[in-house]
């Protein structure tokens, strides 16, 4: 009711001033998903044979042909569903600058991660490193760290970590549990492993780790005697900002892995910046396409997969064409 009666003298104010509203909404191609939920396709009526086929055009498509490329494979294809790629790290733009559609920036890696190193080498971000062994980096494509702000108990305050107007208990619960989460970034199992790492198939397959997936975060935090109120919602917040769930429904694996897995421990002279460009990590999309050119399809839409017993076919959509093919 109260949308009515704000949306309808909206609309005659509009009338009148012969005015119009322009509704559009981005994301996938919703037509598409329709016809993959109803398996609404043609008959195939071209076949393409290839070695690799990578399905999906976003940062994990694209660094797969990179890989491949680099371990001088050729005989790849991507496929992809929209007409341009990039996925979640895609972008606009409008007459004043580009913009991002998604995934906005990329944090300075752990010094353990050589592979995102050499690609931040191979795009110009990291130049090398200075006498004393501290890595170069293209200050004019990083942001200071970000200053987040917290309105608690009707006050703003810097940073999302409660500070102001709580008890020194929930002080000594939030130090706790910090101090615990140092301790966790720093642990290793016997063979030099990180317990939490990134990316996670680097992360120590120890079993005492291995349990805290089996047990929810929420779980996890009330056996370690966490209680406030205060520290409980700013874990909730932080799970829910990256998996998309809070500490009742992932695991104490994941909670953790959230603080723990970023090391901080490439450079000394940078520690929260992060890289970040007006149209997000769109552009370092663009790096990708020298390892794409000629070995990719856009439009195209995968709607089933056979493996047999010597390779698979895979079926796709040309929704240019409105064609189906075989791969």
């Amino acid at each position: 009711m109260v949308f009515g009666s704000l949306i309808f003298p909206f609309l005659q104010y509009c009338e009148k001033k012969g005015k119009s509203l322009l509704l559009r909404i981005t994301g996938t191609n919703h037509i598409l998903g329709h016809q993959l939920w109803a398996k609404d396709f043609p008959a195939p009526t071209e076949e393409i044979h290839k070695k690799y086929l990578i399905v999906g055009g976003g940062i994990s498509g694209l660094s797969a042909c990179r890989f491949l490329n680099k371990n001088n494979q050729d005989d790849y294809l991507l496929i992809e569903m929209e007409n341009h790629f990039g996925g979640n790290s895609s972008n606009g733009e409008n007459r004043y600058s580009k913009f991002p559609l998604g995934a906005h920036y990329l944090p300075l890696p752990n010094k353990e991660n050589k592979e995102i190193i050499d690609f931040l080498q191979e795009c110009g971000i990291y130049e090398g490193d200075d006498e004393s062994g501290e890595p170069i980096l293209d200050e004019y494509q990083m942001t200071f760290p970000q200053q987040e702000r917290l309105f608690y108990k009707n006050a703003w305050q810097n940073d999302i970590v409660p500070q102001k107007g709580i008890s020194a208990e929930v002080q000594h619960e939030l130090n706790r549990f910090f101090k615990l989460m140092d301790d966790y970034r720093e642990k290793k199992d016997l063979n030099n492993k990180y317990w939490f790492a990134i990316p996670v198939e680097d992360s120590s397959r120890e079993v005492e780790g291995v349990k805290l997936e089996k047990i929810l975060f929420k779980d996890w935090l009330k056996h370690q005697c966490f209680k406030s109120e205060e520290l409980l919602w700013l874990l909730d917040y932080s799970c829910r900002d990256d998996y998309g769930l809070g500490i009742d429904y992932v695991s104490a694996w994941a909670g953790i892995h959230y603080f723990a897995g970023r090391k901080n421990n490439w450079s000394k002279k940078y520690k929260d910046q992060v890289f970040t460009w007006p149209e997000g990590n769109a552009n370092l999309v663009k790096h990708f396409f020298k390892y794409i050119e000629g070995k990719q399809l856009t439009n195209h839409l995968v709607f089933d997969v056979k493996l047999n017993e010597n390779n698979a076919e895979i079926l796709s959509f040309d929704n240019v064409q409105k064609k189906d093919k075989k791969k």
